[in-house]
């Protein structure tokens, strides 16, 4: 696992979260590293193991909360938007998973 120190909350078991997200989401992306984490959210770079590419997958990890809400917004807004200075979103899901990460999760274009 690869990381960016500087982005992760202190109070994140980067480690852990990494297994985590490899558990959850290793059908559907290889996970190659954790960017950020905080305790509402995590963003990592992942292969998308159909198309073959890279892309940045955004997690929210607290269901049934007012940031929750938030996100899926943020993440509605962002898909219905067309500019050349935002990224592109391929696919949006929510779904509950195991052992501390429940997500939505919009993947998206190549940010790295």
């Amino acid at each position: 696992m690869e990381s960016s120190r500087a982005l992760i909350s202190p109070d994140i078991d980067a480690a852990g979260l990494f297994e985590c997200a490899e558990r959850q989401f290793g059908d559907m992306f290889e996970i190659q590293r954790l960017v950020a984490a905080s305790p509402t959210r995590a963003l990592l770079v992942v292969r998308d193991a159909v198309l073959k590419r890279q892309v940045v997958l955004r997690v929210h990890m607290q269901p049934d909360t007012p940031s929750r809400r938030w996100f899926l917004r943020e993440t509605e807004l962002l898909a219905s938007l067309d500019h050349e200075g935002l990224r592109t979103i391929y696919s949006a899901g929510l779904e509950k998973v195991s052992k501390g990460l429940s997500a939505g999760a919009p993947a998206r274009s190549q940010m790295f």
